[in-house]
């Protein structure tokens, strides 16, 4: 016998998304200090842009930060920000979905048999639950 049930899931694609631009970002605003700093100053630079999120306004703080790339440490800063935000809210927020359920026998306690589609950390795969057996 066929039936459903529902389960709350996190968003993953907008934390994934939001893992991706924070990522990118944060390593961008590193490698891009490290070549456009004074050589002077630029272990000092390449430390505050090692911090995610607040690292490109650190910089833009500093008396010896030379404003020729200012508009791209912003727009570093406020990527960062949203694809922070982004991951918080793709783990925080629940999305509801169906997951089809095989039941063998009929009853509360007949054996059940759940495929579904998981998504972790370092991959994607199908799960499979049996319950009640």
């Amino acid at each position: 016998v066929l039936a459903y049930r529902t389960e709350q899931r996190p968003l993953t694609g907008v934390a994934i998304g939001g893992a991706i631009m924070l990522g990118a970002s944060w390593l961008l605003t590193i490698a891009v200090t490290a070549v456009l700093s004074d050589p002077a100053v630029a272990g000092r630079f390449i430390g505050y842009a090692a911090v995610p999120v607040v690292g490109p306004w650190i910089i833009l703080t500093d008396p010896d930060f030379e404003t020729g790339y200012a508009v791209g440490v912003v727009v570093s800063g406020l990527i960062q920000a949203a694809g922070l935000t982004m991951l918080i809210v793709g783990l925080a927020a629940r999305r509801t979905v169906q997951v089809t359920v095989t039941t063998f026998g009929t009853g509360p306690r007949a054996p059940r048999l759940a495929l579904s589609a998981q998504i972790g950390g370092s991959g994607a795969g199908l799960g499979l639950t049996l319950t009640h057996f």
